[in-house]
């Protein structure tokens, strides 16, 4: 049964996850790995991504359309039946709010969608809404129907509106296991006695140097017995 409380619930697990620590990742992992075409990178812009990994993780694929573009995701919805245009549309939990910052708030927006988020309650006359990259990471809005930059709504065919919730899933990356490669991407790197910028300096890598990650601690990786570099500056090789 696809319900419109298990992705809600989903979404909601996913707040705070961001691209200073990195824990942002997986979300892009998950869509790469769920979906044909494009592989988007990690310094693309990842809303889109976050609704299409969360039909990916509930297998909702056949109801969501799965973009990383929110144009095209429009598209997709329009020809699958399910966008709505409609300023006394009142959206559901689990409905697809799209964005369009250009809006004057004068008459219908026709304009070209730019941000994606999904509706997570709809209470005391205001929509709920948890979106990814949301100031860089995954956060949530709080609007009135019809607001200014409301482009439209996409409204999956759910089975069960008042399913039982589902246990949150965190997102896990397939490649965050002990022993994988990392190649430095600053120009010098600290290696520190611990996990954070208050542990001492030990030594310094140049770009391009190859580590192996043996443990993940705080957005830090322990690359030999005693050292660790902050993740942020490591790609995964």
């Amino acid at each position: 049964m696809k319900s419109r409380k298990a992705i809600a619930d989903l979404a909601l697990s996913w707040v705070g996850l961001n691209e200073k620590d990195g824990s942002f990742k997986p979300i892009i992992d998950i869509y790469n790995k769920g979906t044909k075409g494009y592989d988007l990178k990690y310094t693309d812009a990842w809303c889109a991504a976050t609704v299409s990994a969360l039909a990916v993780v509930l297998n909702y694929t056949d109801i969501i359309p799965v973009e990383c573009s929110c144009a095209r995701m429009v598209k997709k919805a329009q020809d699958m039946g399910i966008w709505v245009e409609d300023d006394a549309f009142v959206p559901q939990m689990g409905d697809i709010i799209m964005y369009d910052w250009q809006d004057n708030g004068k008459g219908d927006d026709k304009g070209n969608p730019d941000h994606v988020g999904i509706v997570t309650s709809v209470a005391d006359g205001k929509i709920n809404i948890v979106e990814g990259n949301k100031s860089e990471r995954v956060g949530t809005r709080k609007l009135s129907p019809n607001a200014k930059y409301i482009r439209g709504y996409i409204t999956p065919k759910y089975d069960a509106e008042n399913a039982e919730p589902v246990t949150p899933v965190t997102p896990v990356t397939p490649v965050k296991e002990t022993g994988y490669k990392g190649i430095v991407t600053a120009w010098a790197l600290n290696v520190r006695t611990g996990a954070g910028t208050n542990h001492s300096i030990i030594k310094t890598l140049k770009r391009n140097t190859t580590v192996t990650i043996l443990e993940e601690k705080n957005g830090w990786g322990r690359i030999d017995s005693k050292g660790w570099v902050s993740l942020k500056w490591i790609k995964i090789a």
